[in-house]
Protein backbone atom coordinates (compact mmCIF):
# COMPACT_ATOMS: atom_id res chain seq x y z
CA UNK A 1 0.00 0.00 0.00
CA UNK A 2 2.78 2.30 1.07
CA UNK A 3 3.75 2.13 -2.61
CA UNK A 4 0.47 3.12 -4.19
CA UNK A 5 0.54 6.13 -2.21
CA UNK A 6 4.04 7.16 -3.07
CA UNK A 7 2.75 7.27 -6.68
CA UNK A 8 -0.55 7.99 -5.83
CA UNK A 9 0.87 11.79 -4.79
CA UNK A 10 -0.42 13.15 -8.26
CA UNK A 11 -0.47 9.63 -10.13
CA UNK A 12 2.72 9.44 -12.27
CA UNK A 13 6.73 8.06 -10.77
CA UNK A 14 7.87 11.60 -11.70
CA UNK A 15 5.94 13.20 -8.82
CA UNK A 16 8.44 11.10 -6.32
CA UNK A 17 11.17 13.43 -5.44
CA UNK A 18 13.79 9.96 -5.84
CA UNK A 19 12.69 7.04 -7.62
CA UNK A 20 14.67 4.80 -5.21
CA UNK A 21 12.26 5.16 -2.63
CA UNK A 22 9.30 3.53 -4.75
CA UNK A 23 11.80 0.77 -5.35
CA UNK A 24 12.68 0.79 -1.68
CA UNK A 25 8.84 0.63 -0.39
CA UNK A 26 8.18 -2.67 -2.86
CA UNK A 27 10.81 -4.37 -1.44
CA UNK A 28 10.28 -3.45 1.82
CA UNK A 29 6.62 -4.44 0.58
CA UNK A 30 8.06 -8.07 -0.50
CA UNK A 31 10.57 -8.76 2.54
CA UNK A 32 7.42 -7.95 4.94
CA UNK A 33 5.26 -10.35 2.68
CA UNK A 34 7.96 -13.04 3.28
CA UNK A 35 7.73 -12.64 7.13
CA UNK A 36 3.97 -12.53 7.11
CA UNK A 37 3.66 -15.83 4.78
CA UNK A 38 6.57 -17.85 6.93
CA UNK A 39 4.75 -16.70 10.59
CA UNK A 40 1.23 -17.87 8.87
CA UNK A 41 2.00 -20.91 7.91
CA UNK A 42 5.34 -22.68 9.30
CA UNK A 43 5.33 -25.84 7.34
CA UNK A 44 5.53 -24.08 3.60
CA UNK A 45 8.29 -24.72 1.73
CA UNK A 46 11.19 -22.69 -0.05
CA UNK A 47 9.97 -23.65 -3.33
CA UNK A 48 6.05 -22.55 -2.14
CA UNK A 49 7.57 -19.23 -1.25
CA UNK A 50 9.71 -18.97 -4.27
CA UNK A 51 6.24 -20.05 -6.40
CA UNK A 52 4.02 -17.88 -4.19
CA UNK A 53 6.55 -14.80 -5.43
CA UNK A 54 6.77 -15.08 -8.89
CA UNK A 55 3.17 -15.12 -8.54
CA UNK A 56 3.34 -11.34 -7.23
CA UNK A 57 5.54 -10.89 -10.08
CA UNK A 58 8.51 -10.53 -8.07
CA UNK A 59 11.14 -12.84 -9.84
CA UNK A 60 13.57 -14.77 -7.45
CA UNK A 61 15.39 -17.78 -7.18
CA UNK A 62 14.73 -20.65 -5.02
CA UNK A 63 18.44 -19.73 -3.34
CA UNK A 64 17.50 -16.16 -3.24
CA UNK A 65 14.77 -17.16 -0.52
CA UNK A 66 16.71 -19.77 0.97
CA UNK A 67 19.62 -17.09 2.16
CA UNK A 68 16.93 -14.30 3.01
CA UNK A 69 15.60 -17.17 5.29
CA UNK A 70 19.11 -18.60 6.53
CA UNK A 71 20.06 -14.56 7.42
CA UNK A 72 17.09 -13.95 9.59
CA UNK A 73 17.95 -17.29 11.60
CA UNK A 74 14.94 -19.68 10.35
CA UNK A 75 15.84 -22.98 8.43
CA UNK A 76 13.21 -25.20 6.38
CA UNK A 77 13.02 -29.09 5.62
CA UNK A 78 13.58 -29.83 1.84
CA UNK A 79 10.02 -31.76 1.83
CA UNK A 80 6.91 -31.30 4.13
CA UNK A 81 6.45 -34.18 6.41
CA UNK A 82 5.06 -37.02 4.78
CA UNK A 83 6.22 -35.93 1.36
Amino acid sequence: RAERAVMDLDGTASAVPNAEIVRYLNRLSDVLWLMARVEACSEVTLIALRDELRAKGVQVSHDTVWRYLRGAGLSFKKKRAGQ
